[in-house]
């Protein structure tokens, strides 16, 4: 699709995946709005030099940059510093992987979480 007010282009545009779009139209007819899983975390990317610096064979997974007070991660006991490596059994290649995978979780659903802290 390609956003204009008035008919014309000026080259900004967006894709949605169908399988997001039909995500979002069922809970929309479902529930009249999106339900979408949250972690309550800010996450970066890790860079190889991050990596590097935190004992890391490879640059993999998402940093915790801050953990949202009272939210789930928090709960889960999860700290500044933390790389999420899994959630619910997959991989955590980078920040996007673990940002869309979150969102794809039924909103109350408890799910296994592997963290490195500390090297370990």
């Amino acid at each position: 699709a390609i956003f204009s007010q008035s008919g014309g282009s000026v080259g900004i545009g967006f894709a949605v995946s169908s399988n997001l779009a039909k995500q979002v139209t069922d809970q929309l007819k479902q529930y009249g709005r999106t339900k979408r899983g949250w972690l309550g975390v800010l996450i970066q990317e890790i860079s190889q030099e991050i990596a590097d610096s935190l004992g890391m064979k490879s640059a993999k997974g998402a940093l915790v940059s801050s953990a949202t007070e009272g939210g789930p991660a928090e709960k889960a006991g999860v700290k500044t510093g933390d790389v999420i490596l899994k959630f619910n059994n997959i991989d955590i290649e980078n920040m996007k992987e673990l940002q869309k995978v979150v969102a794809g979780t039924p909103v109350g659903k408890s799910v296994p979480l592997v963290i490195l802290r500390n090297g370990k």
